[in-house]
C-alpha cells in the first residue's frame, strides 16, 4: 500500500533502477523487487530486479514456465530467489550467551548446532532455542539478533532458575536432622534427574 501511494504521489509511469532507488529511500524499505512479465504462446517469464537500499546493489532474477497455468510455481520460484539473495548478507558472525551466573556459557554453546557462517534461518533458530530450553537450567530465554559488520550476532539472553542456597530444619524433635537432610537430598536429586 505504501509503495502504491508513493508511485501515485511521484507520478511514476515507468520503473527503472534509479526510480526504484528513490522510492526505496522515501519508503524506508530495505529492498524492492520490480520487473516484467513476458508471455509468448503458453510460455512466460518473469524477469525481475532486486534492489537493496543499503548497498544500492541490483541483482537480476528470472523465473519461467512453459505453461501459463504454472504462474504460481514461477512466483514461488522468484520469491525463493529473492529470499536467498536477501539472506546472503544475513549470516551468523558470532554466538554469545548472556545472563549466566552459575552455569558456564560453554555448556549452552555445546548444546546448539548453529555456527558462525550459517545463514539466519528462523526455523533453525527456533530449534536452537528449544535445545537450550531442554537443558532445564533456565526460567527464561530470549533470542536476539544484533547487527555486526560481518553479519549478525546471535545472542541467547538467559535467566537461570533460582538455586537453593541454604536449607534449615526447625522444630523437628521427633526426627533427626540428618535423616531429614538425607531424605531431602534424595528428593532433590530425583527432581534434578527428571
Amino acid at each position: 500500500e505504501e509503495m502504491l501511494r508513493l508511485l501515485d504521489q511521484s507520478l511514476v509511469t515507468q520503473l527503472d533502477i534509479n526510480t526504484v532507488r528513490r522510492l526505496l529511500q522515501r519508503s524506508g524499505a530495505d529492498a524492492a523487487v520490480y520487473g516484467t512479465y513476458t508471455q509468448a504462446g503458453a510460455a512466460f517469464s518473469i524477469d525481475g530486479r532486486l534492489v537493496q537500499a543499503a548497498s544500492g546493489g541490483v541483482v537480476p532474477l528470472r523465473a519461467s514456465q512453459r505453461d501459463a497455468s504454472n504462474l504460481l510455481f514461477a512466483v514461488e520460484e522468484l520469491a525463493g530467489k529473492v529470499n536467498s539473495e536477501l539472506r546472503k548478507n544475513s549470516v551468523i558472525a558470532r554466538i554469545e550467551v548472556r545472563g549466566t551466573k552459575a552455569l558456564d556459557p560453554e555448556v549452552v554453546l555445546l548444546r546448539i548446532n548453529a555456527r558462525p557462517g550459517d545463514p539466519i534461518d528462523p526455523y533453525a533458530l527456533d530449534r536452537e532455542l528449544k535445545r537450550i530450553w531442554e537443558l532445564g537450567y533456565f526460567s527464561d530465554i530470549v533470542l536476539e539478533l544484533e547487527q555486526a559488520t560481518d553479519g549478525m550476532v546471535l545472542v541467547f539472553q538467559v535467566t537461570e532458575k533460582p538455586r537453593i542456597g541454604k536449607i534449615t530444619v526447625e522444630n523437628a524433635d521427633a526426627i533427626k536432622e540428618a535423616d531429614i537432610r538425607a531424605a531431602m537430598s534424595t528428593q532433590v536429586g530425583s527432581v534434578l534427574n527428571d
